[in-house]
């Protein structure tokens, strides 16, 4: 990608513009999952009672000291990895992904991958050096390190529900406030699941990666004047380190090895799929979804119950006028079959009476329903709001896709732009919503959207109940 210290300033001004950015490594070098054998690991305990791990490239590293102790005793259970530790000293054979449970466990195995690739590093150095050259790729050797703080992590999107993701942006614009630039990062590199990098150790690797490759340009340039390379290349090698230590950060920033083809397909393939999904939503975008989502609740709520009362209404009028028709033909029946013969049963005479009084009293409900009808409105109103409860999930959906209006191009990349446009298309949606068929009149701006929020916040806080009696309940099995 360059030669230049100066091209990793540019390659942070492509990623700070939101920008993804694919570093590649052009040397070949052992690839670092199979340097870090994550899944291939032995864990034995020596006869000092050090629990040690050793891969398949003999690299080995005491991950901690463990004591050896009866399975009758308290302190057997002193760690989870220890569990089938006796008073006798035996090999544990278990899988590295078992042990990666423990957080002390996983800061040393990413100590030692990243103690691995520096000494990959190191040895392509010298190896030049041996012939009279010097490593000039500094993306190169930056693409490798980077790919020793994020090898071992899970790269599959995590499904959160709505009000999970809200409470963990507004922790992160919390911890942002606090001053905490990297708060997102503090602990994890991708995502809660797999080992990681933490941020001393991606500011110990970019200080390391900086002061690395100008003590290789010192040695190498034997006519430049001065004592040691952090002498002569002070300012350098800061300026370096924190664009290095920007770009571990960020995540617009990918990196590949050019011989390395399945793994940098993969890389590729992710990089250039055709849907528009963001690889997360803000803050602003999460609160406004959870408005959008209550007002279509709203809006659905409203509709269903205008539909009730205009189908209600719509039955009800039917039916009166059947009434009203089938009386009047009966009426009109029994008198003419009376007048055509006076002699016949005088209660005839009295039904087209009881009928009359029927009819009328039917056509008075009659009317009665048709100015309720008038009065609720409900036809025009149940259209409207299911026609707006629909335009406004499509334009969430619009959202949550980026396309349309909530497209990001080139020649608008501001970061909130979506979340601008999104607010501004909910207000013109209300607008429309109350301007037509007399919404204005109605309990519609009654507080439905703060108690469907609260309702939903409660569900949401059963569930984390539940879950954490569930974790409960398995670690009482685990330790039993």
């Amino acid at each position: 990608m360059g030669s230049e210290p100066m091209s990793l300033a540019m390659l942070l001004d492509r990623t700070n513009s939101g920008t993804p950015v694919l570093c590649l490594d052009v040397r070949r070098r052992p690839d670092i999952r199979e340097l870090a054998c994550k899944d291939t690991g032995k864990l034995s305990v020596s006869t000092a009672g050090i629990l040690e791990a050793s891969c398949h490239n003999m690299a080995s590293v005491v991950l901690r000291k463990a004591s050896l102790a009866p399975m009758n005793s308290p302190k057997a259970r002193k760690h989870a990895s220890l569990d089938r530790s006796t008073s006798e000293v035996a090999l544990v054979t278990e899988s590295f992904a078992e042990v990666m449970t423990d957080t002390e466990t996983k800061h040393h195995w990413r100590e030692m991958v990243i103690d691995l690739a520096k000494a990959e590093i190191v040895r392509g150095i010298a190896k030049m050096h041996d012939a009279g050259k010097c490593e000039s790729l500094d993306c190169a050797m930056l693409a490798y390190m980077n790919e020793a703080l994020i090898v071992g992590e899970s790269e599959d999107r995590l499904k959160h529900d709505l009000f999970s993701a809200i409470q963990k942006a507004q922790k992160h614009s919390e911890d942002r406030r606090k001053g905490v630039k990297e708060a997102i990062r503090e602990e994890t590199v991708l995502d809660e699941s797999g080992t990681r990098a933490t941020a001393v150790q991606i500011t110990a690797t970019a200080d390391w990666f900086a002061r690395t490759f100008y003590e290789n340009v010192f040695k190498v340039c034997g006519h430049l004047k001065g004592d040691t390379a952090e002498e002569m290349f002070a300012k350098e090698i800061v300026m370096m380190a924190t664009h290095a230590r920007s770009l571990f950060l960020s995540s617009c920033f990918y990196t590949a090895n050019v011989w390395q083809l399945e793994a940098a397909k993969a890389l590729m393939l992710r990089l250039v799929r055709l849907d528009r999904l963001p690889e997360y939503t803000s803050a602003q975008g999460l609160l406004l979804l959870r408005d959008a989502w209550c007002e279509v609740d709203v809006a659905s709520h409203l509709a269903d119950k205008y539909k009730r009362i205009c189908k209600a209404l719509f039955i009800v009028q039917i039916t009166l006028a059947w009434l009203v028709v089938a009386m009047a033909a009966a009426s009109s029946f029994l008198e003419a079959a009376w007048m055509s013969d006076p002699c016949a049963d005088q209660a005839i005479s009295i039904y087209p009476g009881i009928l009359q009084q029927l009819i009328f009293l039917a056509a008075v409900l009659l009317t009665a329903v048709i100015s309720l009808q008038g009065m609720y409105n409900s036809r025009p109103r149940w259209r409207q709001l299911r026609n707006g409860a629909n335009s406004l999930e499509s334009l969430i959906w619009m959202y949550r896709t980026r396309v349309g209006r909530f497209e990001i191009d080139d020649s608008n990349r501001r970061a909130d732009r979506p979340e601008k446009e999104l607010e501004a298309a909910i207000n013109e949606w209300r607008d429309h919503l109350m301007a037509g068929a007399g919404l204005k009149s109605t309990n519609i701006n009654q507080d439905f959207t703060g108690f469907r929020a609260q309702q939903l916040e409660q569900a949401h806080q059963q569930l984390q109940k539940q879950q954490q009696q569930q974790q409960q309940q398995q670690q009482q099995q685990q330790q039993q």
